[in-house]
């Protein structure tokens, strides 16, 4: 499959050459400087003149001019205003940012659209780049809202989506696990998101100081990369697609309000860390690359990106294989990057998606069929429901909305479970290729009228890590630990049983997991048949002598 991956990734290069000037932002071109030339003109020039990393047109009529010779060369004749790093970099891992050549990268801006080809020829020409090219215009994968009054979240469920609530009977997920959202915007006051967003402890709220060191000044729940500062809230409730791929992965679970996220928690207990961006504005994503470098540095396990588009970048993939190597925080040896596939409705590659490393998404609707809108191909790895997702959206809001956007953060969840029910494993086993294998492993086949990989499913990937691994991924116990009350066996295929010793039961209820009690029985028992349900994830709540207790049981 890699040496697929990487003929289509060639294959897309060559053809992006020919796409037209729309693919591509007529005010940017990417350069990465050779090693050489850079230490020795570029950091000397910094240290010498104490400038800043960004260098900036000196006055609106004056030509742009860095003081380099071999760079003036090229763009004093043109419309150049700023040449700035793509990647900054964290003062804590300064030498893994140089081995992976992060600090090459560098963006150059202009204003007239003509000097496009001046600037590119002008560069390969130089001897002082190792490359120079386009920017692609990358958007988020979304078509827009449904019916605003359908209600449900088919996504979830064991007949047609993922299947999660077999794996809700033994973890919702664990606030050690932190998911990268990578995109427009995070409606960060939300009350299904609020207590899952990730905190970053070694910051000290609004105090105007970088206490952790890390080279951003109070980023407590993540960074704004397009207005550089830590304010990560949609300009207007209209950009909401940061907020609702979100809310697919971490809304509050069993919160009676809300949506359910696939890795949100239970109730009062916290669900995974999300790790929150502004990359990018309206739908155009162009600082997607340097958050993937601050979610590693800063402890994510998993990025999700809903965006992407044609143009294959070296910045990009260097990207990608940065976080693939350095990310994983505390819970996994290198981190996963999950990435959309596109709506395109055709084979072609988007990136990230189609870079090497990256975990590619199509999208599925609720008939099983492959979302008519979806890109499909051999290079898809796997499939989650896209058509008519349910999730957050600003201002208390939430909506159904389509895209290869909402399946990506469906797969994300689901892999943000399979750390949460691992976290007695050692770091060291659990890596980017053994997440993605298990992923892909307890998929189910599907067939659809193109390739799109086979449907992720949640409840079979948490069954395969209690078989192989024989851990106890009952994360968040329902039943209090100090009172002797079993409920067994979990799952079930219809009969329950419960060995309370010498506590007497008064009753119990049994309640649907979105709330509907669906039976009642009064006296003690130590026996009961839930055969006649149907089958999906119940709450028992028992009541005692001593006090009530609940427990979470699936039935298959």
């Amino acid at each position: 499959m890699k040496n697929i991956r990487l003929l289509y990734t060639l294959c897309a290069f060559l053809g992006s050459l020919v796409l037209s000037a729309q693919t591509y932002r007529s005010d940017v071109i990417h350069i990465k400087f050779e090693r050489d030339f850079f230490e020795r003109e570029i950091l000397e020039l910094r240290q010498e003149r104490s400038i800043q990393r960004v260098f900036h047109q000196s006055e609106e009529a004056a030509p742009f001019r860095t003081h380099v010779a071999e760079i003036d060369q090229v763009v004093t004749r043109t419309s150049t205003v700023e040449m700035r790093p793509i990647f900054r970099t964290d003062p804590r891992f300064v030498e893994r940012h140089r081995e992976f050549g992060l600090d090459l990268f560098y963006e150059i801006t202009f204003t007239d659209s003509t000097d496009l080809n001046i600037l590119l020829e002008g560069f390969q020409k130089s001897g002082i780049v190792q490359l120079v090219e386009k920017v692609p215009v990358f958007t988020d994968f979304f078509l827009g809202a449904n019916d605003p009054m359908f209600s449900g979240q088919w996504g979830l469920n064991a007949s047609a989506g993922i299947g999660v609530e077999a794996a809700w009977a033994y973890v919702t997920g664990d606030p050690r696990v932190i998911v990268a959202v990578i995109d427009n915007s995070i409606d960060t006051r939300h009350p299904d998101l609020m207590g899952n967003l990730w905190i970053n402890v070694g910051e000290i709220p609004g105090n105007g100081i970088d206490d952790d060191g890390n080279g951003f000044v109070d980023d407590v729940h993540g960074w704004n990369f397009v207005d550089n500062n830590p304010d990560l809230s949609p300009p207007y409730r209209a950009e909401s697609h940061g907020t609702h791929v979100a809310g697919i992965i971490g809304a509050r679970t069993n919160n009676r309000a809300g949506i359910a996220g696939v890795a949100g928690g239970w109730g009062d207990s916290r669900g995974v860390s999300i790790m929150a961006f502004r990359a990018g504005r309206g739908r155009n994503m162009f600082e997607g690359n340097a958050a993937m470098v601050y979610a590693a540095d800063n402890g994510a396990a998993i990025v999700n990106n809903s965006w992407g588009g044609p143009g294959n970048t070296a910045a990009g993939q260097a990207a990608v294989d940065y976080f693939t190597r350095h990310g994983g925080g505390e819970v996994m040896n290198g981190g996963l990057v999950i990435s959309a596939a596109g709506n395109a409705n055709n084979s072609n590659l988007s990136f990230p998606a189609g870079f090497a490393n990256s975990l590619a998404v199509g999208s599925i609707a609720q008939n099983g069929a492959r979302s008519s809108f979806s890109t499909f191909g051999h290079w898809v790895d796997i499939a989650a429901p896209g058509s008519g997702i349910l999730s957050t959206i600003p201002e208390n809001g939430f909506t159904n909305l389509d895209g290869t956007s909402m399946a990506s953060p469906m797969v994300a969840g689901v892999a943000a479970l399979i750390l949460s029910a691992t976290m007695d494993l050692p770091r060291e086993y659990k890596t980017p290729q053994w997440l993605r294998r298990i992923l892909i492993n307890t998929a189910r086949p599907i067939q659809t009228d193109q390739p799109i990989g086979p449907l992720v499913q949640a409840g079979a990937a948490i069954d395969y890590i209690r078989r192989t691994y024989g851990i106890s991924t009952q994360v968040v116990p329902d039943i209090c630990e100090t009172v002797n009350l079993i409920v067994f066996p979990n799952p079930t295929q219809g009969l329950v049983y419960i060995q309370s010793s010498d506590m007497a039961i008064q009753s119990i209820e049994i309640y649907h997991v979105f709330g509907q009690r669906v039976k009642e029985l009064r006296g003690h028992h130590e026996r009961v048949d839930i055969s006649h349900l149907p089958n999906g994830l119940y709450i028992f709540v028992i009541h005692t002598y001593v006090g009530t207790f609940k427990q979470r049981i699936f039935k298959q």
